[in-house]
Parts: structure tokens; C-alpha cells; sequence
């Protein structure tokens, strides 16, 4: 059974990698805007990468869950991948 994310590896590296998946898992889940920003507010270090960004697109609340991360890191860049993803769900 995997660890909450406040016991999650002792190793900086590893604890970025297993919050990342932690967060693509509950995209990919259709788990709400409500929590993921819960998720997102509880641990501001979870890395948006790519594939972070492609599971939000093609949530079913996937244009609220890009909003929220584009919130958190207006940087974010929106791929080729990430707009098939998102055209996937129009």
C-alpha cells in the first residue's frame, strides 16, 4: 500500500516523482477541481509535468483542472500533446 504524501520518500527526488504520480493518478481518476486544488494546496511542491497537464485535459472537468494548474503556474507550457488531449474531450 503506497504511503500518504506527508510519509512519501525520504529521498527529495523520489518525493517529487511520487507526487507528481500521485496527482496524475487522481487526475485520471475524474476526481473534481475541488480536489485536486485540496491535493495542490496540501503539497505546493507536486511538479506539473507534462503528463500532469495531459491528464488534466482529458479529465471530464478538464477545462476547470487546466485553469487550476495554469493558476498555480501560468508557465505552464500547453503542448501539441497537451491540446490533442484537450481536443480529445470536446
Amino acid at each position: 500500500m503506497s504511503k500518504p504524501l506527508s510519509e512519501a520518500g525520504a529521498v527529495a527526488k523520489g518525493t517529487v516523482i511520487y507526487r507528481s504520480c500521485s496527482l496524475l493518478f487522481k487526475l485520471k481518476s475524474e476526481y473534481g477541481k475541488d480536489m485536486i486544488e485540496l491535493l495542490l494546496d496540501r503539497d505546493p511542491n507536486i511538479e506539473i509535468t507534462e503528463a500532469v497537464v495531459v491528464a488534466a485535459a482529458k479529465n471530464k472537468y478538464g477545462k476547470n483542472m487546466i485553469e487550476l494548474l495554469l493558476d498555480r503556474d501560468p508557465n505552464i507550457e500547453i503542448t501539441e500533446v497537451v491540446g490533442v488531449a484537450a481536443a480529445g474531450m470536446v
